[in-house]
């Protein structure tokens, strides 16, 4: 991971020297696109970044309703952290389109100039998609509408898609590596790499999205959250922590309903399965449980690979202790390094929560501590 890193750091630097300028009119938008500045809103039309080539992000770019932003294989988007970190991000509005087209050999490349975390914000997709906040319900991040009543909404597709150095703050509120606003079933996401993040890697903000192989190393908070009635189905997951100076609550996974309303419906209650998740040792004082369910979540979670946690599996609130066993379990986990598999709270209580798992061995993402070898991609 460590030389990948250095390769993204590299092409970065080298990309910055040897860019030429050029100015493009994609031809079915009006939106002009500038290599060397990209930015602004894209109102119609489709506007593709070409294959290997680098772009530099300077402000915001706002894919709107109607419009559609293709990403083809071995492009690399180099936020200007200078321009200011919080200004520095991609959003598809609803009805919008986001297609990223990377390949194993020639994925695309989502960094910065800034070699901390919290460099650039992020990535931020708004669907049509139910949950349980509202059909207009406001971004969390960038106060962008989001929600409504077609399950099956369609927002593009993202593969083989690496996003290093997120996280930037807007406010009192940071950026994810990549957020999902009530996306739907018909987006594709698969094969993602969130490293050296500030904030989550991944977030799913209710919605129905199914995701495949993702990849999540070094970020600073959660690996893998979701809440506001997410049903989606979630599919090979690896979460790596090795970084010790991490957000006092982070998770490998943080699994919520809906905080202001625990028995807002749709219910949070997704489908997971194989899922690795390494923290930094079951005696950090600031590595939190390896998966929390609070908040009225439920679901099922299945083939866990765990090591290095002081908690396992932590549940919390009356909402998500009743539903223990139906629906909600993690099914098949396997402990190593960790002091205490499960604790239940429930206001000052500390109820046995000890039948939310069973345990069983098994390889989790594929592969089990070690890295699968479906991300041997990068």
């Amino acid at each position: 991971m460590k030389k990948q890193l250095l390769s993204i750091a590299i092409l970065g630097m080298a990309a910055l020297a040897g860019c030429s300028k050029k100015t493009e009119s994609a031809p079915s938008s009006t939106f002009v696109l500038n290599q060397n500045d990209l930015q602004g809103d894209i109102k119609d039309g489709t506007v593709t970044l070409k294959a290997g080539e680098t772009y530099l992000l300077a402000g915001p770019l706002n894919v709107k309703d109607g419009a559609t932003l293709t990403i083809e294989e071995g492009v690399t988007i180099i936020a200007q952290t200078d321009k200011g970190a919080s200004n520095l991000f991609i959003s598809v509005e609803r009805g919008g389109k986001f297609n990223v087209n990377g390949s194993a050999t020639k994925p695309v490349t989502f960094t910065a100039t800034g070699q901390d975390r919290g460099a650039w914000g992020g990535i931020a997709i708004h669907g049509k998609a139910p949950n349980n906040v509202g059909i207009n319900a406001a971004s969390e991040i960038n106060g962008v509408q989001y929600g409504g009543t077609d399950a099956a909404d369609n927002s593009g597709s993202i593969r083989y898609a690496i996003i290093a150095r997120s996280g930037a703050k807007n406010g009192d509120k940071e950026w994810n590596g990549i957020s999902f606003f009530s996306v739907g079933s018909g987006t594709v996401c698969e094969y993602v790499a969130v490293f050296n993040g500030n904030d989550d890697a991944f977030e799913w903000y209710g919605g129905t999205n199914n995701c495949s192989y993702l990849y999540a190393d070094n970020n600073d908070d959660d690996n893998f959250d979701y809440d506001l009635g997410y049903v989606g189905k979630l599919n090979y997951l690896y979460s790596k922590n090795s970084n010790t100076n991490a957000s006092s609550d982070s998770r490998g996974m943080e699994c919520d309903g809906n905080p202001d309303n625990n028995l807002a419906t749709p219910f949070t209650n997704p489908t997971v399965s194989n899922v690795t998740l390494i923290g930094r040792g079951s005696t950090v004082a600031t590595q939190r449980e390896g998966i929390y369910l609070r908040r009225g979540v439920k679901g099922t979670i299945t083939n866990v690979f765990m090591k290095g946690f002081s908690v396992g599996v932590g549940v919390e609130h009356p909402a998500t202790i009743s539903s223990i066993g139906s629906p909600t379990k993690v099914n098949t986990i396997q402990f190593t390094d960790v002091t205490t598999k499960t604790k239940g709270k429930d206001g000052t209580a500390a109820p046995d929560v000890s039948t939310v798992i069973t345990e069983g061995a098994n390889t989790g993402a594929g592969n089990g501590e070690s890295k699968p070898t479906w991300a041997n991609w990068f």
